[in-house]
């Protein structure tokens, strides 16, 4: 592997590396300690990966290139129905064999990644937004065409449950399942034209709300619940003890800049933050502080507005995939982080 010496990324609060540490570009993937690569860079939209990272997406409007995440190497396309387009947030299945997303003539189509065969053309409302599969991968849930939530059977493409309760958000979300499947939260409006989102929790096999949060949240591994939410003008992130459970613990981000994306290590111990000013905070779920920061802007040498629009762990927590897009060309560029033992370094303490 030949290695490149580049810029230096601050390190805040890791016992033992000092103010500042190294970040060394390598080959994909990057195999050691603080060394990072380039997988892709180019006009794509979004960028998005299976639970497994078993592919890589990355979509125009006219087109879904397949790829491997650690290499960046072509394993195929989906092409979007002629005339219409890609719109909203495209979503690979667990196991990454099927790909789903919003088509402008306001359907969710579901498509077989290895063929690039449209499977489902399911009846919705959506022109942007976000669909989610269920753990086992056998379901899919997607904003329906009475601004409903429906949540489908992908193998027969049978309705399964419809969830009417309050007004969508505009773009319709749907966040995604528990890790049990025994929860589906999707997005709703806030109170006012101003408010921040919802996040509105069923019972899928009831039916019912069981709760509702006044912001984004996301599960972690274990079930409990991570909130970002807004309290005068301030923004705070709390984690719940599961959608039925009480507050655990709250903080307030003294961040420059919003949030754009948030994922979650596979040990439940760290949760990864894209914000729009280049950087990713990792923050530690037992103390409820942030543990450190990867400034990309810094290590890459780029000066102008980047955000970080896409954040996710490797199965085993060692790799982190960004996406980080500059809006002034348009482009997006997926870079691989050697992360294990930067987070390491953080959970063993001084």
């Amino acid at each position: 592997m030949r290695l490149v010496p580049l810029w230096l990324v601050v390190i805040v609060g890791v016992t033992g590396f000092g103010e500042q540490s190294p970040w060394i570009a390598a080959t994909c993937p990057p195999d050691a300690p603080f060394t990072f690569c380039t997988v892709v860079e180019g006009a794509w939209s979004t960028a998005l990966v299976d639970r497994g990272w078993r592919r890589l997406g990355l979509m125009t409007p006219w087109s879904i290139e397949i790829r491997d995440p650690y290499t960046g190497q072509i394993a195929g396309a989906i092409a979007a129905p002629t005339p219409m387009r890609f719109v909203g947030i495209p979503v690979f299945s667990p196991d990454g064999g099927f790909l789903a997303t919003a088509v402008d003539d306001g359907s969710v189509r579901v498509w077989d990644v290895e063929t690039g065969k449209e499977l489902r053309l399911l009846p919705s409302h959506m022109l942007g937004g976000c669909v989610a599969f269920s753990p086992d991968g056998n379901l899919l849930a997607a904003p329906g065409p009475k601004r409903e939530v429906v949540v489908w059977d992908v193998a027969t493409g049978q309705k399964k449950l419809s969830l009417f309760e309050l007004q969508p958000y505009e773009g319709s979300c749907v966040a995604g399942f528990s890790p049990d499947g025994r929860y589906l939260v999707a997005m709703a409006a806030g109170i006012s034209a101003l408010s921040p989102p919802l996040s509105v929790v069923w019972d899928v096999a009831t039916g019912q709300v069981v709760r509702i949060f006044p912001g984004p949240m996301v599960f972690i591994p274990d079930g409990r619940v991570l909130l970002i939410h807004y309290r005068g003008s301030g923004q705070w992130i709390a984690l719940w003890d599961g959608p039925l459970g009480g507050k655990l613990r709250e903080s307030l981000l003294l961040w420059p800049a919003s949030v754009m994306t948030m994922s979650v290590s596979p040990d439940g111990k760290f949760v990864a933050f894209g914000l729009g000013d280049g950087t990713v905070r990792f923050w530690e779920t037992a103390t409820g502080q942030e543990a450190c920061k990867l400034d990309l802007r810094s290590v890459l040498g780029l000066e102008g507005e980047t955000m970080i629009v896409q954040t996710s762990f490797s199965p085993d927590g060692t790799l982190l995939i960004t996406g980080l897009w500059t809006p002034s060309t348009g482009k997006l560029q997926v870079h691989l982080w050697h992360v294990g033992e930067l987070l390491g370094a953080v959970s063993a303490g001084p």
